[in-house]
C-alpha cells in the first residue's frame, strides 16, 4: 500500500500501514517509503521537526529526544553504566537504558492508565546506539543510500542481537529474551532502540501494543533479501 504524500511521513505510515509487526509489513512499508521519496524526503522531514541537523541526531532540549541524549552522553540514567558494561566489547557501540521507574513498577498493571504506557515485561530494557547518523534513528531508514550503508547497517543489526544475548545473559533472573523495534509513524522516540524484553514475563502492555512489535529477526530478514536482490540484479 502506497503512502498518502499528502501528508508527513510519520502520519501516513499510520494511516496505510496501521499494523508493522511481521517481516512481510515491514518490507511493505519499506517498499512504500521508496515510492513516496526514499532517504531524503524523510531526512527532510526529520530536518523540520527539528530532529535532524548536518546529518546528526539533535540532543539538545526543543525538540527532546531522550535517547538520542542517553546515547550521546548528555544525558545519563541511574545504574545504566554498570549494565551496559555488561555488553562486554559492545558496550563501545551501544549503551543500554531503561524505563521510567513508574513505567517498570506497574509492567503488570491492567488499568487504563498504564496499559499502553507501562513496561512491556517484567524486564524491559533499550538498547541504544552511540552512533547519532541519521540513517540509523529508525529500521526503516536503514540502507536506503546504497548498498555499503545497507551492510553496515545489517551487520550493526547482527551485534545488537549478540549485544543482547550476552547482557541478559550476564543479568540476573532474565528469562528467554525478545528483541523489537518499533518504526518510524509508530515509534514514540526519534532515535533508534531496540527494545529487550523478558518474553517469560509479559505484561499487558505487551499485547496491546503487538501490532507494532516488529522483531529484531523480521528486519533482518528484509534487509538481507535487499541486499541479496542488489547483487543479484549486478550479475
Amino acid at each position: 500500500m502506497s503512502l498518502d504524500k499528502g501528508k508527513e511521513i510519520r502520519e501516513a505510515v499510520i494511516a496505510a500501514h496501521p499494523t508493522v509487526n511481521d517481516a512481510k509489513a515491514f518490507k511493505a512499508l519499506r517498499a512504500a517509503l521508496r515510492e513516496y521519496g526514499g532517504g531524503a524526503k524523510l531526512q527532510e522531514e526529520l530536518e523540520k521537526l527539528g530532529f535532524v541537523a548536518e546529518g546528526q541526531l539533535t540532543t539538545g532540549t526543543t525538540p527532546f529526544n531522550v535517547f538520542a541524549r542517553v546515547a550521546s552522553g548528555v544525558m545519563t540514567q541511574p545504574g545504566m553504566a554498570e549494565e551496559t558494561a555488561k555488553l562486554g566489547k559492545y558496550a563501545d557501540k551501544f549503551v543500554i537504558a531503561c524505563n521510567r521507574p513508574e513505567n517498570d513498577e506497574h509492567w503488570e498493571s491492567s488499568e487504563d492508565e498504564w496499559v499502553g504506557k507501562a513496561s512491556m515485561s517484567k524486564r524491559h530494557r533499550f538498547m541504544l546506539v552511540k552512533d547519532l547518523s541519521w540513517s540509523l534513528f529508525n529500521v526503516l531508514a536503514f540502507g536506503l543510500k546504497d548498498e555499503g550503508e545497507l551492510v553496515e547497517a545489517i551487520a550493526m543489526l547482527q551485534d545488537m542481537q549478540t549485544a543482547a544475548k550476552e547482557y541478559t545473559n550476564k543479568m540476573d533472573g532474565w528469562g528467554r529474551p525478545g528483541l523489537f523495534f518499533h518504526v518510524y509513524g509508530h515509534a514514540s522516540v526519534y532515535s533508534l532502540h531496540m527494545h529487550i524484553l523478558d518474553m517469560d514475563a509479559l505484561g499487558p502492555t505487551y499485547e496491546k501494543l503487538k501490532y507494532k512489535n516488529l522483531p529484531a529477526s523480521a528486519v533482518l530478514q528484509v534487509l538481507k533479501g535487499e541486499l541479496t536482490k542488489k547483487r543479484c540484479q549486478l550479475m
